[in-house]
């Protein structure tokens, strides 16, 4: 009876352990890093569309609604390393290996969210904050910057709002962001605004 009480509790346990290692290599199923295979394929496209910027980010961009309301671009390792050869290629240069190795050692270690936000006064892009929401957790950015500081630029749409659009640049640790999560981008300003991304269909 013994026997057979400690047999049934060890396949309970083999079964739990069994549900936890699946767990955790499908957690782990992908890398920030990329392969050699994905960064020739980057380093192909970069290439290919070396003038088309919008083909090149498409995938990424995450619109809230109206032509006035914010949008985000998502930098993966692979965006990230496409949009810098890009500027090589442009020049009709060859990226050399350190710079590639360089700019993929950035984007592996960072996940760059860009995001591009509209409002009524020059300095408005400083309010504005970012976090990625995962489940329960929250990530929250290393910096959180305008990538035009206290100035915004002028919309078609000035005097009258939005007067005024900005980009701004928000960085998380991808040590805190599983490669393939399902993830909420909030973008906070004066109300909050909330992106969908699953990180697994980007490249």
């Amino acid at each position: 009876m013994k026997k057979r009480s400690f047999l049934t509790f060890f396949l309970f346990l083999s079964f739990i352990f069994l549900i936890l290692l699946q767990a955790t290599l499908a957690q782990s199923s992908r890398s920030w890093s990329l392969s050699d295979k994905e960064i020739k394929d980057a380093l192909d496209t970069a290439k290919r569309y070396r003038n088309d910027l919008y083909t090149i980010v498409r995938d990424y961009i995450l619109f809230y609604g109206s032509p006035y309301e914010p949008n985000i671009v998502i930098f993966t390792p692979y965006l990230g390393l496409v949009i810098n050869v890009r500027e090589y290629y442009r020049k009709y240069m060859e990226p050399t290996k350190d710079y590639i190795e360089n700019t993929l050692k950035l984007y592996e270690e960072r996940l760059f969210i860009a995001a591009q936000i509209y409002g009524d006064r020059i300095d408005f892009a400083k309010d504005y904050h970012c976090v990625i929401k995962i489940g329960e957790k929250i990530v929250q950015p290393i910096e959180n910057e305008s990538l035009k500081k206290d100035v915004a630029e002028l919309t078609d749409k000035w005097p009258y709002s939005p007067a005024y659009k900005a980009t701004n640049l928000y960085v998380f640790p991808t040590s805190e962001i599983l490669r393939d999560a399902k993830v909420e981008i909030i973008l906070i300003g004066d109300e909050e605004y909330i992106f969908k991304a699953d990180l697994s269909k980007l490249k």
